[in-house]
């Protein structure tokens, strides 16, 4: 149950479900940022020059079907809202139909690198040092592991 709650934002309505995937590729292109600025190679996904509307459609069609369906499937009967299904299946047929455009040269408005303003209106604090934009790294132990890496490329305790 953690789990779907960790990733259900499949399940939630299209502008909301809109809103969370930009803020998941923000976060994945700021890891990408950070990576190359380290030196290491960017991983699948997190690169900047890379990053189209097909590409993450595709990366959305992936999650929903292999992760965030099959799951939900399994939680069904504990969940008791049918609308969690209507919902994922709605949001997977948009990601589709974006995966299947040809010729989409660059990434739609409400999912570009430029995600930082919508951060702003829905009201969560960004710091690019951080893995997650609203989890702080307060403990003396987090903070250790944060000055071992470097400034981190993620938090290890979230």
């Amino acid at each position: 149950l953690i789990k779907c709650a960790d990733i259900s934002h499949p399940s939630r309505i299209l502008p909301l479900h809109k809103k969370w995937c930009a803020l998941i590729q923000e976060e994945f292109l700021n890891q990408g940022d950070q990576e190359a600025d380290l030196g290491l190679a960017k991983s699948r996904g997190m690169d900047r020059k890379t990053c189209n509307s097909q590409s993450i459609a595709k990366g959305n069609v992936g999650f929903i079907k292999f992760i965030v369906n099959p799951l939900f499937e399994i939680m069904r009967s504990r969940l008791h809202n049918p609308q969690f299904s209507r919902n994922i299946a709605s949001n997977l047929g948009y990601w589709h139909k974006i995966a299947n455009k040809s010729g989409s040269p660059s990434a739609p408005k409400e999912l570009s690198p430029k995600s930082l303003v919508l951060k702003k209106r829905i009201g969560l604090k960004f710091n690019p040092r951080r893995r997650h934009a609203s989890s702080p790294v307060n403990s003396p132990i987090q903070k250790q592991r944060a000055n071992t890496r470097g400034g981190t490329l993620m938090n290890p305790i979230s």
